[in-house]
């Protein structure tokens, strides 16, 4: 039986599934965090939404990659985008892939390892 949306994000639905999970294990650890972050024009050409910014405490980029959005086809684009993210942000950003997070202990566990630490 697949996962219900049952809430907001920050005010804003969520975009999938896994995303409102690793929304759920933020919250779970108390990690500060925005969602759906603009840069660089957001929507327009050029632009990038951000899944999440988590401040611990600096401002990190945290995406979730699925294999609809993020397939190989567009491996170039994406890295050029992980690229971009490196730059503004000077830190490397946090990938969590839709396969690592099947349920949401899954996303307590992956969340809590790589951004709590």
């Amino acid at each position: 039986m697949a996962e219900e949306i049952i809430g907001l994000i920050h005010g804003q639905v969520p975009g999938s599934t896994e995303e409102w999970r690793v929304a759920v294990a933020l919250e779970r650890y108390k990690i500060d965090y925005s969602y759906q972050v603009p840069l660089f024009g957001g929507r327009l050409p050029g632009g990038q939404i951000l899944d999440f910014v988590v401040y611990i405490p600096f401002p990190t980029p945290l995406q979730v990659f699925g294999k609809y959005w993020h397939s190989t086809q567009t491996s170039g684009a994406e890295s050029l985008a992980v690229a971009a993210l490196m730059r503004y942000y000077e830190r490397e950003p946090i990938i969590i892939w839709d396969y690592e997070i099947p349920d949401q202990e899954e996303a307590n566990k992956v969340v809590k390892e790589r951004v709590k630490g």
